[in-house]
């Protein structure tokens, strides 16, 4: 039986830490978990990878939080995210390993690019919040599907509507569970993850 080498462990090890403080509230650092574990495996594991340890730490959410979800939010962005999540499958499926390294990184840039705007992003989405819903929706749809970096997207549609912070985990934790769900049964179909 092979095991892996000590100096894969070890960062495997943080995942498993940083995983927990993503699904306690944190989920800004969900962006850079895919993006670190890139620069240890290739682009396609390093999705499967943390699409494993995202998986039980929604497991330990959901068990934790599932009384304060607000399902009348969850329901409203259903087809939104659906959408993304398509679009991001269809993107994912011509991206081989090198471009898919490529447009990781990109998602890291864009969304710590957009951090210093949050107070401006913040007034125009509370005066928008329909456009709000469903643009959040499809980019956390399709962000979750193509490098599980979601996280910051949600959290600040989630923060529009005023929810406490252990609403917000609820709220998370059920729609991360569901999206990484659907995309395990995605990625064991023959022919998701070509070449």
């Amino acid at each position: 039986m092979n095991l892996l080498p000590v100096e894969l462990l070890l960062p495997l090890c943080l995942v498993a830490l940083f995983t927990g403080f993503i699904k306690a509230g944190v989920p800004s650092l969900g962006t850079l978990l895919t993006a670190s574990v890139a620069l240890l495996f290739p682009p396609r594991d390093a999705l499967g990878i943390t699409l494993l340890y995202l998986l039980v730490g929604d497991l330990v959410a959901v068990s934790l939080y599932w009384r304060l979800a607000h399902w009348n939010e969850l329901l409203k962005m259903v087809w939104p995210v659906l959408v993304g999540i398509v679009l991001g499958g269809v993107l994912l499926m011509f991206l081989d390993n090198e471009k898919l390294g490529l447009t990781l990184g990109l998602v890291v840039l864009v969304l710590v690019s957009m951090e210093p705007m949050r107070p401006t992003l913040t007034r125009w989405a509370l005066s928008h919040p329909g456009r709000i819903r469903s643009g959040s929706g499809i980019l956390a749809g399709a962000a979750t599907t193509i490098g599980n970096a979601a996280g910051p997207i949600l959290s600040l549609y989630f923060l529009l509507l005023k929810l406490d912070k252990k609403s917000v985990c609820g709220d998370g934790s059920h729609f991360f569970h569901v999206c990484e769900c659907d995309k395990n049964s995605r990625i064991s179909q023959p022919g998701y993850f070509p070449g």
